[in-house]
């Protein structure tokens, strides 16, 4: 094996543990997110396609029927992996982006069908000179239809990349999609990157690391936006609000108006003093879910966040002040909810907002105003008694 080879191999076994590392960390959760599994199949098919290679490698030029045998099977397996792999980056980018995912579920399984007939052509290549096949010195050489594979691979990456940057072009208004799409975006370029020094660099295998490395940096990032979510309501949490708000406030415009809307549940105390804190995690999230289809309806560019134990605060950017319309929207959406038959409990709210004065505030006297102004709405609500069968 020469020295360009073995540094080959080196790079391929430092991203298969790169691999190991995301299949072993998500190993716990495929029976948690979709999107999450969809991320595990694919590097456990980049991982599986980067072991094929190596073994290839080692392989390859070796003398025996045996070794030629294991040959045809290591690369069919690798065609159908990185094929497979390709196909799982373009579920995932597809299902991170739709919001409606009963509609992206039935497409995933079309998605698969160009996967499906390459690896079954690769699989074929053992018995004919298809994709692929091994010459008589146990060499790989490319097959009559190798640039099929390579076609559905390509098709893949490039779909993967042009949504993610139309996504990322139509959502430069929204603080939180932006960062993601950006985040997303990142990803699928860093695939295309590799595929076009595959296509420079036809005669060595490029591609594979390349993406290994991408899905790694997207799974760090990913595992570092969590840190900066709230694990029971979904929403954004107080680190992410603060920073977020210093961005608006040294960027807002002359023409914009920067409003913050603080809720606060009053419910929340004597629920967990009843009835325990189960409950009242029931209820926040319940509240936030709400808000969240507030925050949709209402015009402009808002940021959600988790304040506080019970307070949520919501961040407005726009050419009016709609801070009066979120509470209203908001409130009427809890007397609809407090009324509902279904509900045994109640949810009670105090509210406060604050418009930010430029050249008068600092970002976290924003919040100080918004806290101020809730505190004289405070209400004295009491919670509506729970009854014996929602208990149980």
């Amino acid at each position: 094996m020469t020295d360009a080879m073995l540094l080959y191999c080196e790079v391929d076994l430092l991203c298969f543990v790169f691999m190991l590392i995301i299949v072993v960390n998500l190993w716990k959760l495929r029976r948690g997110s979709k999107q999450d599994m969809i991320f595990f199949d694919g590097a456990a098919f980049m991982g599986g396609t980067l072991l094929m290679d190596m073994l290839s490698n080692v392989l390859e030029g070796r003398p025996g029927f045996a070794v030629n045998y294991i040959l045809y099977l290591v690369n069919a397996l690798y065609f159908v992996f990185a094929t497979a792999a390709a196909c799982a980056f373009w579920c995932y980018v597809d299902y991170s982006i739709t919001e409606d995912k009963t509609e992206v579920d039935a497409r995933l399984k079309m998605y698969k069908i160009p996967a499906v007939c390459v690896m079954l052509i690769s699989a074929a290549s053992i018995f004919g000179k298809f994709i692929f096949y091994i010459d008589t010195n146990n060499c790989y050489q490319k097959g009559n239809l190798y640039v099929i594979s390579q076609i559905c691979i390509s098709l893949y990456f490039v779909l993967s990349w042009l949504y993610s940057l139309v996504m990322l072009l139509r959502c430069q208004q929204v603080y939180a999609k932006r960062n993601f799409y950006r985040l997303l975006f990142n990803f699928t370029t860093l695939l295309m990157i590799g595929l076009c020094f595959q296509y420079a660099f036809s005669d060595a295998i490029i591609i594979c690391p390349v993406a290994s490395v991408a899905m790694f940096m997207q799974y760090s990032n990913c595992q570092n936006a969590q840190i900066q979510r709230d694990p029971l309501t979904g929403l954004n949490n107080r680190i992410r609000f603060s920073r977020y708000l210093c961005e608006c406030c040294d960027k807002l415009s002359e023409n914009e108006i920067l409003s913050c809307v603080v809720f606060s549940l009053d419910s929340i105390q004597g629920i967990n003093d009843r009835y325990g804190h189960g409950k009242g995690d029931i209820i926040l999230a319940e509240a936030a879910g709400i808000l969240r289809n507030v925050i949709n309806e209402v015009p402009g560019n808002h940021f959600l966040a988790r304040y506080s134990g019970n307070c949520f605060a919501v961040v407005s950017i726009g050419g009016v002040d709609v801070s009066d319309l979120v509470i209203k929207i908001y409130k009427d959406s809890l007397d609809n909810y407090n009324n509902s038959i279904e509900n045994t409990h109640l949810i009670y709210i105090s509210y406060g907002s604050a418009i930010y004065e430029r050249f008068d505030m600092k970002p976290e006297d924003l919040i100080i105003q918004a806290e101020k102004s809730m505190k004289k709405n405070k209400t004295g609500n009491k919670v509506k008694k729970l009854s014996v069968e929602d208990l149980i």
